[in-house]
């Protein structure tokens, strides 16, 4: 890792994005929300980060905020399924709703968690998106989305919608309002 960092800054970079967790639901530092990836201590991240600040060079985690194992559930979808995005037949996937509230806290926390551990320059919020498939929201929100809908719409609110229109959604705005009033509130 000394050896990479150093040849980063040897070639004029000034920042440094590692992970801070996976796709899959695994955190590359010690946490209370994700199950360890990476170093036997569990702390990759502090690692790069050290390193990294030993050199010079800034530190920005990137975070992999929706997704938790792609096509099947893995992470806090495990424990937590009916957070879940489902596919057209139903089934739940890999993708945290943004539009369930207790999920959209949880993914709140767990930033909040990685903001106070390392106290980076800033975060990337990667995977802040849908998947690029049809997709159903997870039961809770569905039924909210139908009961919210107006007469005779329904039906089509059931129905699974594209990824276009889903990220056009304020679900996904409301949580990077979400994160950002956090940030302020805790600076």
């Amino acid at each position: 890792i000394a050896a990479v960092l150093e040849d980063a800054r040897d070639c004029g970079l000034s920042t440094v994005f590692p992970y801070a967790n996976t796709s899959g639901g695994r955190a590359y530092y010690p946490s209370q929300y994700l199950r360890p990836a990476g170093t036997e201590d569990g702390d990759t991240l502090g690692l790069i980060a050290r390193e990294a600040q030993a050199r010079g060079l800034g530190v920005i985690p990137a975070m992999c905020v929706l997704v938790s194992g792609h096509d099947t559930p893995e992470g806090i979808l495990e424990t937590h399924p009916d957070w879940a995005l489902r596919t057209p037949s139903g089934e739940p996937m890999g993708w945290i709703s943004p539009a369930h509230a207790e999920a959209r806290a949880w993914v709140a926390a767990m930033v909040q968690e990685l903001v106070a551990r390392v106290r980076p320059g800033g975060v990337l919020l990667d995977y802040l998106r849908y998947p690029n498939e049809d997709v159903l929201l997870d039961p809770a929100s569905a039924a909210a989305f139908d009961a919210a809908a107006p007469a005779g719409e329904t039906e089509a609110a059931r129905k699974a919608v594209s990824y276009t229109h889903l990220r056009a959604h304020e679900t996904v705005l409301d949580l990077v309002c979400r994160l950002l009033l956090e940030k302020k509130k805790n600076k």
